[in-house]
Formats: structure tokens, sequence, C-alpha cells
């Protein structure tokens, strides 16, 4: 999965990069799970910029995840057969098309892959595939279904609205207890949170755990990704910066509007998550 280049140039001698090429099996993406992403440039429906060095980057084609997708609502007691895994240039992890077969054809869904699931590993998806007392690694059930113990991702806030927790290559969090209908589970970060039974999970941890030892080894490779240059503020002019001038004078560290940018809280408290939240890391 990992590649180092030959030291051609001087960006290459300490890089390490990822295969982007199909992982294994099919790189075929249905027609009906891709979609065309905009470019935004870090600014909001406004116009204005929210998010700083953002811009340009080569361009993307979403691929609809499942549940969010609508295919696989319908029963199925056949098999769920993974038929390729394959890079997604918008997350740090790799996807798994599942194929299996609906009332009148075959149809197609993503799902976040798991560590140690291949090319034609049979899968249950959410009410897809035969039941059986064990579930295999990489499948998406409810939370009620998943033995207590078990290590999960790509978690559901919500019943229905999709995962939102654990998503990022290599993570996985583990299921605590499931006291009166409800499910704590100790994300990556050590933080426990608290949701409905109800809600989808993975069973198993996000594929691509070497993600972390990657690097980028060059500018260019950061300026494909979307991500403009980052001046630090004392090189800047105090007009432009709180930070700017010859010297800050035993200043704390503030942000460019001047807001303290070192212990104190940043966690937004009007955000949904923040009450599923039992316990911080």
């Amino acid at each position: 999965m990992r590649r180092k280049p030959k030291s051609k140039t001087p960006g290459q001698r300490h890089q390490l990069r990822r295969k982007l090429e199909t992982l294994g099996g099919t790189g075929w993406i249905p027609l009906g799970l891709r979609r065309g992403k905009r470019q935004k440039s870090g600014r909001n429906n406004r116009g204005r910029i929210t998010v700083r060095h953002r811009g340009g980057g080569k361009k993307r084609l979403l691929r609809a995840l499942y549940p969010k997708t609508t295919a696989g609502r319908r029963r199925n007691r056949g098999g769920v057969e993974v038929k390729g895994i394959q890079y997604d240039p918008n997350r740090t992890g790799p996807l798994a098309l599942v194929e299996w077969n609906g009332p009148t054809k075959r149809e197609y869904a993503y799902v976040l892959a798991a560590e140690g699931v291949e090319t034609g590993a049979q899968l249950r998806i959410g009410d897809l595939g035969p039941r059986s007392r064990s579930i295999p690694v990489g499948s998406t059930r409810k939370l009620k279904e998943i033995p207590i113990g078990s290590s999960v991702f790509n978690v559901e806030l919500e019943p229905g609205k999709g995962g939102k927790y654990v998503r990022s290559a290599g993570t996985g969090g583990i299921l605590l207890r499931k006291p009166e209908g409800k499910a704590l589970i100790r994300l990556p970060s050590g933080a426990r949170i608290q949701v409905s039974v109800e809600c989808m999970a993975t069973l198993g941890r996000v594929a691509g755990e070497e993600h972390r030892m990657e690097s980028v080894g060059k500018a260019g490779r950061n300026r494909n990704r979307g991500w403009r240059p980052t001046v630090r503020g004392e090189a800047m002019n105090p007009v432009d910066h709180p930070h700017g001038g010859r010297t800050r004078g035993g200043r704390p560290e503030v942000t460019p509007w001047g807001r303290l940018a070192k212990g104190k809280p940043t966690r937004n408290r009007k955000k949904v998550s923040r009450w599923r939240v039992v316990r911080g890391s």
C-alpha cells in the first residue's frame, strides 16, 4: 500500500506515499455513487473566508457512503460481497465497494473498509446479508447487535444520519456497555460518548493504519490537496497580526483576532455532539 519513490529530486528523498491505484479488486466507480465536489476555498455561503489557507488543489469525485445512500435499504438474505478496496481522495482510509443481488439488478454501495477485509469477503451491511450469530469484521450493524467489548468505527450520532465518529485511517473505538437503551463508546481520544443502540456502527478498525507514517516530502503535494501556505504571525506586520512587529513583548499566543489560543476550551457549546460526550479525555 505504501511506496518510496526513487530520489530523482530533493522532494522525493524522504517521501513516503500511498499507491493511488486500486488496493485490490475492481477500481470502477459506479455511476450512481459518484458525485461532483465543488471547490469552496474555505468560504461559507456568504462568500467570506471562514477557514484560512485553503484553495486550489486537484478536482475530486465524492463517493456516496452507506447508509446515506438509498441503495441497500431493502431486505436481502443473499450475500454481500466485497468487489474492491479503493483509494478515496476525500479521506485518509480506503473504501470497500460491496455488491449484492437487488430486486431487478445488481446493486452497489460504498462502506469504509475495515482492517483485514479483502476482495471477495462476505459482509452484512444493514439489512443485507444472511442472518447468523457471528458478525464478520467490516460488517455494519446496529449497536444493539454488536457484542460488548468489540472494536467499532463509523459510529452514528443519530439513527439513519450516517457515521460521524471514528472514521480516520487506523482508528477504532471500544463498545464499553449498553445501559438502558444507550451505548457507551470510548473514542480513540479517550473521551466517552453515549448514543442510542439503534445507531449503526461498523465492526473492527478502519483500514490504512500506516497512514500515520506517510511523509509529504515537498510543498507541492500539499498544494495538490488544496492547502495553501501558512505564515507565522511573528513574521507579519503589527497591522496584520497581534504577534507582528519586531517583538511580541511576552504576550501569550493569540489568534489573528486577538482571542487566546492556548489554555482555553475550544468545543462549541451549541454543537449537538457536545451533549453526547459523557466524559472528556
